[in-house]
C-alpha cells in the first residue's frame, strides 16, 4: 500500500515579490507556532491533530472514534479550536464544536435544545475572537445543495444569516479588521445555468452589504486574507489544485508554486512575511503529499507521515 504524506511548504513571501534578500550563508528561519489539521492515517475516521511546525509533539485532540472531526481553526489567542464533526450532526449535515487547545472541554458551538446542536461546517474565528463565521447547507435535509454563510456571536449566543439565496456560498474568511468576509460563490453563473459547476471569490462588506468580485476564473475557492489586508490567497482546480495570490493594489493574480503539480491551503504568519502552503510534486496531492518548509528558494522535508483527510490545516504563530 502506498504511503501518504501531508505536504506543507514554508514560503518566504518577500521572495515571491522578487526580492532576493537572503543567501545560502544566512541561517534558515525557524518556523514558529503550531499546526492543527485533520487526518485518518492513525485512526479509522479523520480526527483533529495538533503538532509543532517542525513535526514534533503530535497529538490527537478529538478521539471521537466512529465520528469524524475536521476543518479545525484557531481562536485568535490560540487558546481554543473550533472544528466540524459528524458527532451529534444530522445525516445531511455536520455540527460545529469548540474545544480548548489541548483537546479538553469539547462542547457544541451552540445548542438548539438539550438534544440538538447547531449544524454547519468550515468554521473560522473573527480577528477579535467575538464571532465565528461558518457555512451550512440549509436545504440538504430535503435533498438540496443550498449552502449559505452564517455568523455566530458569542456575546448574544445568536446566529445571523449573512447570505440568503438559492446558490452555494461557501468557505468564509474574515478580513483582518473583521469588517468583511471573503467566500466562494456561484452567483456569477446562476443565469447561465453553470452555478453547479463554477464558482469565484467575492468579498462582502458586512455593514454596507457591498459585494466585490475578486476572481473570474470560474474555479476559485478557499480564500484567505493576508494580515495587512492587501492580499487574498485562494485555490483553483484546473489541471490540479493550485494556490494563487491576489494583490489588491495591482489587481494581479500570481501562481504561488509553479514548480509543484498541486498546491492547496495557504496560511500566513502574523507579520505577513511567511506562508505555509500544502503542496505536492505529484499529479494528485494524495499520491505523495508532504510537509516541507521552503526558504530562499530551497525545499526541506519535515518528516511527518500522515495521510491528508477532510478539510484544511491552520497555523497559529
Amino acid at each position: 500500500m502506498k504511503k501518504f504524506l501531508l505536504v506543507t511548504i514554508l514560503v518566504a513571501f518577500l521572495l515571491l515579490q522578487g526580492c532576493d534578500l537572503l543567501d545560502d550563508n544566512n541561517p534558515k528561519p525557524e518556523i514558529p507556532g503550531k499546526i492543527v489539521f485533520s487526518t485518518n492515517e492513525k485512526t479509522k475516521e479523520p480526527q483533529v491533530f495538533k503538532m509543532n511546525t517542525d513535526g514534533s509533539d503530535l497529538k490527537n485532540l478529538t478521539n471521537f472514534g466512529k465520528y469524524s472531526a475536521f476543518d479545525p481553526s484557531w481562536s485568535p489567542d490560540g487558546a481554543k479550536i473550533v472544528f466540524t464533526t459528524t458527532k451529534k450532526g444530522a445525516v445531511s449535515s455536520d455540527a460545529i464544536f469548540i474545544m480548548n487547545a489541548d483537546g479538553s472541554n469539547k462542547r457544541p458551538m451552540k445548542k438548539i435544545s438539550s438534544d440538538l446542536v447547531y449544524l454547519g461546517g468550515n468554521p473560522v474565528w473573527s480577528p477579535n475572537g467575538s464571532k465565528i463565521a461558518f457555512e451550512d447547507c440549509v436545504a440538504c435535509s430535503g435533498g438540496g445543495i443550498n449552502y449559505e454563510i452564517f455568523v455566530y456571536d458569542f456575546e448574544t449566543d445568536s446566529v445571523t444569516r449573512i447570505t440568503n439565496n438559492y446558490w452555494k456560498d461557501r468557505h468564509p474568511s474574515w478580513s483582518p479588521d473583521g469588517s468583511k468576509l471573503a467566500f466562494s460563490t456561484e452567483v456569477a453563473y446562476v443565469d447561465s445555468g453553470l452555478s453547479g459547476f463554477k464558482q469565484d471569490i467575492y468579498t462582502l462588506d458586512l455593514e454596507s452589504r457591498a459585494l466585490e468580485r475578486i476572481t473570474e476564473s470560474g474555479n476559485a475557492t478557499d480564500p484567505n486574507w493576508s494580515p495587512d489586508g492587501r492580499f487574498i490567497t485562494y485555490q483553483t482546480a484546473v489541471g490540479g489544485v493550485q494556490a494563487y495570490l491576489y494583490d489588491y493594489e495591482t489587481n494581479g493574480h500570481k501562481l504561488l508554486l509553479p514548480d509543484f503539480k498541486t498546491s492547496g491551503d495557504v496560511q500566513w504568519s502574523n507579520d505577513g512575511s511567511l506562508m505555509l502552503i500544502q503542496a505536492s510534486k505529484y499529479e494528485r496531492a494524495t499520491d505523495q503529499s508532504r510537509f516541507y518548509k521552503f526558504t530562499e528558494g530551497k525545499y526541506e522535508l519535515i518528516h511527518i507521515e500522515l495521510k491528508p483527510a477532510r478539510g484544511t490545516f491552520k497555523w497559529f504563530n
